[in-house]
């Protein structure tokens, strides 16, 4: 069972990578949302796919019991879950799936069979990269390795429509593109302030003549249009051409340089070696450590940080301090000294 978010799916990739590598004739299927399946399209680490709809919707609950039967029929021997949910747990148990492996968190141990426990110090989970994390459930199974390279693949069409699609967004191949990611599924205190992406994107774009293009989920349309509406430079708001997901890998993989909040296509960088400046707020870089020397962190120190949460009820001071000369070194230094990657 997938990790349920984009970036948490690509930071699973070396567990199952291993796994397939250990168990190269057993039948491996994924269980996961559209979206993480997407993020997986072309790789060649399963047998088949099973679509979950998004947990929380009249959807999921539609789907869920068909889903048990479906699960049953299919009759696994063994599930692997790499999210921590409550109701992940509960699926798999149902589908009588003999061997139920996962992390015992959220009172869910008594429908796994095999329970690993994460790391906690007085009582609080202690952050890890989860690189490690997911590695340590295949390692359960005997598949260890030391390998933390994630690792992405595309698709032969996407890449015929890039082919086609970047010269009609004004992205040729005349110029490298910079391509900005300023939104963040997880909540509002992830984003780095609109004005202050448009700001660095104007410098560097007209230093090392970069065409700028604007990438964002759908829920975050108005944030994509905000740092486009910010720039005093030319830019392409991808957030209006409705873009893959198979796409966007192809287009992260063409760029010169992401930056990006901590955000799924952050890891896309670091799956294809592009580099990336990652701008952190709430969250605590220790949980997504990448193990990549092309990515530079950038944050500030504040008595209330990390905190993890989505919304911010103080004054956002995590990613208010941080200040457009604070990403502009980390970008400079990345887009003269680091070796472009051959497309």
């Amino acid at each position: 069972m997938l990790p349920n978010w984009l970036g948490d799916t690509v930071m699973a990739t070396p567990a199952l990578r291993v796994l397939r590598q250990k168990f190269p004739q057993t039948h491996i299927a994924y269980l996961g949302r559209s979206g993480p399946l997407a993020v997986l399209a072309d790789a060649p680490w399963s047998d088949a796919t099973i679509e979950l709809p998004a947990s929380g919707t009249g959807e999921y609950r539609r789907q869920f019991f068909p889903l048990v039967r479906r699960l049953i029929r299919e009759r696994f021997d063994c599930a692997l879950l790499m999210p921590n949910s409550f109701s992940s747990a509960l699926l798999v148990c149902l589908a009588r799936i003999p061997q139920r492996i996962g992390y015992d968190r959220d009172g869910r141990g008594v429908f796994l069979t095999d329970r690993l426990l994460p790391a906690k110090d007085n009582g609080r989970f202690v952050p890890s990269p989860m690189i490690r994390y997911y590695l340590a459930l295949a390692g359960y199974l005997g598949a260890s390795q030391l390998d933390t390279a994630m690792e992405l693949f595309t698709s032969p069409a996407d890449e015929t429509a890039l082919d086609r699609l970047l010269p009609e967004w004004g992205l040729d191949s005349d110029h490298g593109v910079l391509l900005l990611h300023p939104g963040g599924g997880f909540g509002p205190s992830k984003r780095w302030p609109p004005e202050r992406f448009a700001r660095v994107a104007d410098i560097l774009s007209e230093r090392f003549d970069l065409a700028v293009a604007i990438s964002a989920g759908p829920s975050e349309r108005d944030v994509a249009q905000a740092v486009q509406d910010s720039m005093s430079r030319p830019s392409v708001n991808l957030a209006r051409q409705n873009i893959s997901i198979g796409q966007l890998k192809v287009l992260v993989r063409r760029s010169r340089l992401l930056i990006s909040n901590d955000t799924g296509p952050r890891h896309f960088a670091v799956a294809f070696g592009v580099p990336v400046v990652t701008i952190f707020g709430s969250t605590d870089p220790a949980w997504t450590d990448t193990f990549f020397d092309g990515e530079r962190i950038v944050r500030a120190e504040v008595d209330c940080g990390p905190c993890q949460k989505k919304t911010c009820k103080q004054d956002h001071r995590c990613m208010e301090l941080v200040t457009p000369d604070m990403v502009l070194a980390p970008a400079v230094e990345l887009l003269e000294h680091y070796p472009q990657r051959k497309t």
